[in-house]
C-alpha cells in the first residue's frame, strides 16, 4: 500500500498577509463591478422609460381630450334627457 502524507508547512505570515490582501481586493472589486452594473441598468431603464414617456405624450393628451369630451355630451346628454322629461310633461298635462 502506499501511504501519502499530508505533512506540509505551514505557510509563512508574508503567504497568509498576500492571501487576506488578495481576498480583500477581489472583495472590493466585486463589490465596484456590482455598484457600475446596477447603476448601468438603472441608466439603461430610466433612458427606455423617458423614450416611451416622450413618445406616448401625444397619446395621452388625446385620452384626455376624449375623457374632456366624453364628460361634456354626457352632460348635454343629460340635459336634454331632462328637457324632453320636462317638455312631455307640459304637453301632457
Amino acid at each position: 500500500m502506499i501511504y501519502i502524507s499530508y505533512t506540509t508547512k505551514p505557510p509563512g505570515f508574508l503567504r497568509r498577509i498576500l492571501a487576506l490582501i488578495t481576498t480583500l481586493v477581489l472583495i472590493v472589486l466585486g463589490l465596484v463591478f456590482s455598484a457600475v452594473f446596477f447603476v448601468a441598468i438603472l441608466a439603461i431603464v430610466a433612458v427606455f422609460w423617458t423614450y416611451l414617456w416622450w413618445n406616448t405624450r401625444k397619446l395621452r393628451k388625446r385620452v384626455v381630450s376624449y375623457i374632456d369630451l366624453s364628460i361634456y355630451y354626457e352632460r348635454k346628454f343629460l340635459e336634454f334627457e331632462r328637457l324632453c322629461e320636462v317638455y312631455l310633461a307640459v304637453l301632457l298635462r
